[in-house]
């Protein structure tokens, strides 16, 4: 707590004494097809995130991450109701109930009382309801059933697997990762991501324990005026 207070009050003494007029330096950051999952927000309208290639896309990526690491305060027993923005779960049961039950009526939605025959039907519609149902029967096998699963490398998102391998399991990196983590940074386009990483913008990483020539990468990053500046930030500004 000291600490924090300390660094509170030399941020507010410099930044009183500093140059009010200092121009703000913004970074190019590459969008890729499923950077707009990153804030955890749903949009009823996004057809991406509804086509079967993708989600059995992010399924693979998951799979072979290991759906344990990434769900690390699971409880199916927990009444389903996540607070992500704008989107959360309609139905007021726990995870175990409704995958069962999600499953048990998949091949005779129709008969299934109306919140499965309504979820169906829409799957339907949007024709990938063999890629939902495939989905909810593995992450139970895992989840539930401790069973490891199998991914088809084929299928696997390789930026996005190396991005969260970053950030799952959560950990202190060792200095040469932290330097092979801000070169693939560069290399994949996400400089304004490298930006918050490096100045300490970003909580999830320890800019303290980045070596001095960790900084010198700021020279090599491209430089964009702020109308030209991405929407999503993969590392983004989460410290304010």
């Amino acid at each position: 707590m000291k600490k924090w207070l300390f660094g509170f009050l030399l941020m507010f003494f410099f930044a009183c004494i500093s140059n009010t007029n200092e121009e703000v330096i913004y970074y190019k950051e590459k969008q890729f097809s499923f950077s707009h999952l990153r804030d955890g927000t749903y949009n009823l309208s996004d057809k991406w995130i509804k086509k079967s290639e993708n989600i059995l896309m992010l399924h693979e990526t998951f799979k072979k991450i290991g759906y344990k690491k990434l769900l690390t305060d699971f409880d199916s027993s927990q009444t389903l109701f996540y607070g992500l923005s704008s989107f959360y779960l309609d139905i007021n049961k726990s995870f175990k109930t409704l995958v069962d039950s999600l499953e048990l009526t998949y091949s005779n939605y129709e008969a299934a009382p109306k919140y499965y025959k309504e979820f169906w039907r829409r799957r339907v519609v949007e024709k990938n309801e063999a890629a939902v149902y495939r989905v909810l029967k593995e992450v139970k096998l895992e989840m539930l059933e401790n069973e490891q699963l199998k991914f088809d490398e084929t299928r696997v998102n390789d930026t996005l697997y190396n991005l969260l391998s970053y950030e799952v399991p959560k950990r202190k990196l060792s200095e040469s990762e932290r330097q092979i983590f801000l070169n693939y940074l560069k290399d994949i386009g996400l400089h304004q991501s490298i930006e918050n990483v490096i100045t300490g913008e970003n909580d999830h990483f320890d800019s303290s324990k980045l070596a001095h020539s960790s900084y010198e990468i700021l020279e090599k990053l491209t430089v964009v005026n702020a109308n030209s500046t991405a929407s999503i930030t993969w590392f983004e500004d989460n410290t304010k």
